[in-house]
């Protein structure tokens, strides 16, 4: 940093022509170095373009009659703003070893979330006391002393057109009881749309991200209907969860108690009905449907990451969410995992059970409190 000091006095005194010899020697010089300053292989690319550049500024072609000094101290100015700029910019984005106190301290997710009213209106539901209601058009609804959100039916009139949102961030979940009954668990980084109050028709509701759902059995005979950007999972009463994550190359819809049917939006693929502890499984063109433990598709409500013959790279996803944290891959293995692990460790002690499985994990951080994983 003393050096970045010395050549901006130096710059300085250039612009106002007030330079010695020697420091306009060390100025030059300074800049023929220019290509070693950042180790950073697509920064030094950058650096190296920007310099190109400005030397084509500096020497200008034969025909172009300028005072050289002009050019280059007009050059010089730009040159030292978009050198100190990478310089803070990588000091700000570069990322350093975590010390050890520093991964303990990262704790696991918990319930957070907010919802957004029909009116655009945002609330942040960690903010709200227990037992606090809140009116939302045609309902209302009241956080309870688990930190549930229940709506409440305020009228007969429905209007299955006002939509609510309900967010989790990453390191969040959320539980909600909807106005017909029914139960949604919301894992970390997901979305749930749904009326404040459902009309006399089917009871519809919009999923991005991974959510349980019991399902409350209507009198009126209504249909429950989860869309998701692939597919559509038509109920009646009963229990299942869906996990429809962007960054996944399925789309896994498992049911633990009743009966569904999976409609996949491609309509030359065919709907499947599913029977308790079966799985959907759709890819892009074809679906499939397996038998598996229900328990394990659903563990992540009961506080436990579960895994049954899952590949690292699904398993290392699910982690990020929960604690909040990129992944990176300096090596990649193509191992699958089968077991439970509880989702209230700090971060320090579920890498030591990664490491235990042959994943070896190195904790980086940077000035902007970015945390990454990098696999290796």
């Amino acid at each position: 940093m003393k050096a970045d000091k010395k050549i901006s006095h130096i710059l300085t005194k250039y612009l106002r022509r007030q330079e010695s010899v020697e420091e306009r020697q060390a100025l030059y010089k300074w800049y023929d170095e220019l290509d070693h300053v950042h180790s950073d292989a697509d920064t030094g690319s950058s650096q190296k373009r920007t310099k190109a550049k400005l030397w084509k500024e500096i020497n200008p072609a034969p025909s172009v009659i300028k005072p050289l000094w002009y050019k280059f101290g007009a050059v010089a100015a730009l040159l030292l703003i978009g050198y100190f700029g990478y310089t803070y910019f990588n000091a700000r984005n570069s990322f350093s070893p975590m010390e050890a106190q520093e991964i303990a301290a990262i704790t696991p997710g918990e319930n957070k979330a907010t919802i957004t009213l029909a009116d655009g209106k945002i609330i942040d539901l960690t903010d709200l006391d227990t037992d606090q209601s809140l009116t939302t058009g045609n309902g209302l609804f009241i956080k309870d002393a688990s930190g549930r959100i229940t709506y409440v039916n305020k009228t007969t009139t429905a209007r299955p057109d006002k939509l609510n949102t309900l967010k989790t961030p990453k390191a969040g979940q959320y539980s909600i009881v909807l106005s017909d009954g029914t139960k949604v668990f919301l894992n970390a980084e997901s979305s749930l749309s749904y009326p404040e109050t459902f009309g006399n028709t089917d009871r519809i509701v919009m999923l991005q991200g991974e959510a349980y759902f019991e399902v409350t059995k209507d009198p009126q005979h209504r249909k429950f209907i989860v869309k998701t950007a692939k597919q559509t999972t038509e109920v009646l009463g009963t229990k299942f969860n869906i996990n429809a994550y962007e960054d996944e190359s399925v789309v896994k819809t498992t049911l633990a108690e009743g009966s569904i049917r999976v409609n996949p939006n491609n309509k030359n693929i065919t709907p499947i009905t599913l029977k308790p502890d079966e799985q959907t499984v759709l890819q892009a063109n074809k679906i499939l449907s397996q038998q598996v433990d229900a328990s394990y598709a659903i563990g992540w409500t009961q506080g436990q990451f579960c895994f049954d013959g899952t590949n690292s790279e699904e398993v290392l996803r699910q982690i990020a969410r929960w604690y909040d944290v990129e992944i990176e891959y300096a090596n990649k293995n193509a191992i699958t995992y089968s077991g439970k692990i509880p989702k209230n460790l700090s971060l320090d002690k579920l890498i030591k059970l990664l490491e235990y499985a042959d994943i070896n994990v190195q904790a980086v951080t940077n000035q902007q409190n970015k945390r990454k994983l990098i696999i290796n």
